[in-house]
């Protein structure tokens, strides 16, 4: 159940005042969201009316998940209070990381959804497309080989600057939440992805090489870095092993980079002793 009494209301509410000046249907829907296309009207200001872009879309997340109590794993420390709350609350906590982790990106130059406005499990996002077409998702997109090379390239770029410029990992990435558009790959579907305090963080950055790793190599891109590889890229981490099982169990140890005692604990690493937690 998606489009409940309140969503209904807020949604109406945004078209009553002019945020939005039409609504025009479902352009996808997944497990945890719908998404609706809608155009664009003006958003009240403190001296004026802002423009809201002319083609938007209303992300709604669901408020009936059976397995959101899983999310919690992603929930990091800005919004710890709330990580033992009833899931719908954890539901509006999710669409608000969300909002938050949007405007980091964007702040940071990487090419992803503008965040218009927001309430609650709903947010009004700049829509990635044109003409009520959205954007070829990666999974869906037929490359040349030059496209291809270049994906690959503002992938790598885009992980390591959201990394690093953001202090994010996105945790879930795949051929089905990157958008190319016009020859620019956009990021999307950011509640899951967590600061790089996480605990988790690293893992989950590993996990994201994997899944691309594995997207790019099924379509037979030439010189792709190999997942560890591309993990160490992408954390700017000159990690030793080459042993994957060794690499895995020692990965979730480096989240320390970001403390005092990242340089001794590296060290010890790479010596083979695991640190004291």
């Amino acid at each position: 159940k998606v489009l409940d009494k309140k969503t209904r209301v807020v949604m109406l509410k945004m078209l009553n005042s002019g945020i939005v000046k039409k609504i025009n249907g479902i352009v996808s829907s997944g497990k945890e969201s719908v998404i609706i296309h809608c155009n664009g009207g003006r958003l009240p200001g403190k001296d004026s009316e802002i423009p809201v872009p002319n083609e938007c879309v209303f992300k709604i997340h669901k408020t009936s998940l059976n397995e959101f109590s899983r999310r919690r794993d992603y929930i990091d420390s800005r919004y710890s209070s709330v990580i033992n709350s009833k899931t719908k609350k954890l539901i509006e906590v999710w669409a608000l990381k969300e909002v938050h982790n949007l405007n980091r990106l964007r702040r940071a130059g990487i090419m992803c959804p503008e965040v218009v406005t927001h309430r609650k499990q709903l947010l009004l996002l700049s829509f990635i497309g044109n003409d009520n077409i959205p954007a070829q998702t990666l999974a869906e997109a037929v490359f040349s080989s030059d496209q291809l090379k270049s994906a690959y390239q503002q992938l790598l770029n885009g992980m390591k600057a959201m990394f690093f410029k953001s202090k994010l990992v996105h945790a879930d990435l795949s051929g089905y939440n990157l958008l190319w558009f016009n020859g620019v790959l956009h990021f999307i579907d950011l509640s899951q992805a967590v600061l790089t305090d996480h605990p988790a963080a690293l893992t989950y950055l590993y996990r994201d090489c994997l899944n691309m790793h594995k997207y790019f190599q099924d379509r037979n891109l030439k010189n792709l870095m190999d997942p560890r590889k591309m993990f160490c890229h992408v954390a700017d981490l000159d990690f030793k092993y080459t042993d994957e099982a060794s690499f895995i169990t020692h990965v979730p140890y480096l989240y320390l980079m970001i403390s005092d005692f990242f340089i001794l604990t590296f060290r010890n690493l790479n010596n083979n002793v695991t640190p004291k937690m």
